[in-house]
């Protein structure tokens, strides 16, 4: 039991280094969202609309998830790596699991460096909601992470699988700021956001109204 306990964490750090040398991250995890930001802010007199942050987090925890664990998988799949090098069930669920807490530990960073940096746009955000928000944000990355990895069960391949999920984000993103920021009492958007993982996310994040069977549905997928 120690010794399977031992495998799992030594693999979880070379796996989390080998995430932290992959620069595809930065894009959409760091430098997209200030895009983002830093162009609204420009806009604003002084600070940002504070229903702003909890949806810049979902984004980021949901995006970050999706390419430090699913995205990977599919990648290891595709170059025969589980088959070629990690041939027993015991040694794939091990194997599994590791991606998995990699992959929650380096999101998490990137979510909680994001959240920090990104506050200095919100003068209406005090440290204490920062902090809540970000942990809440963290619940999000679990179940993304968990739900991200069954992407290794399509049978596609890799660029394709990429493609169609990288065309989601910019609508998930659009749809969740018409709802939560420009239309909040629209129920046609409502509807639509109830399958949009952004949006859901941000609700959960921000503390919002947020329907249990939704929620509930949300976790039984993941």
């Amino acid at each position: 039991m120690i010794a399977s306990i031992q495998n799992i964490y030594n693999l979880s750090i070379l796996l989390l280094r080998e995430k932290m040398r992959e620069p595809g991250w930065l894009f959409w995890s760091i430098t997209f969202p200030f895009i983002i930001m830093v162009a609204l802010f420009l806009q604003t007199t002084d600070s940002l609309n504070a229903k702003l942050f909890p949806i810049m987090l979902s984004f980021v925890s949901v995006v970050t998830a999706i390419r430090s664990t699913g995205a990977y998988l599919v990648g290891r799949r595709e170059a025969n790596f589980l088959q070629a090098f990690v041939s027993f069930p015991v040694a794939q669920k091990r194997y599994i699991l590791a991606q998995i807490i990699a992959g929650f530990v380096f999101t998490g960073i990137i979510v909680a460096a994001f959240g920090i940096l990104s506050s200095l746009f919100f003068n209406d955000v005090t440290i204490a909601e920062n902090l809540h928000q970000i942990m809440r944000a963290l619940g999000v990355v679990f179940c993304v992470i968990c739900a991200g990895s069954m992407l290794n069960l399509i049978p596609l391949k890799f660029q394709t699988i990429m493609g169609l999920v990288t065309s989601t984000y910019a609508p998930m993103l659009l749809l969740t700021f018409a709802e939560l920021i420009r239309f909040p009492n629209n129920m046609a958007l409502a509807l639509i956001n109830t399958i949009n993982p952004i949006a859901v996310g941000a609700s959960f994040i921000g503390n919002y109204n947020t329907s249990w069977l939704v929620l509930t549905i949300w976790l039984m997928v993941c």
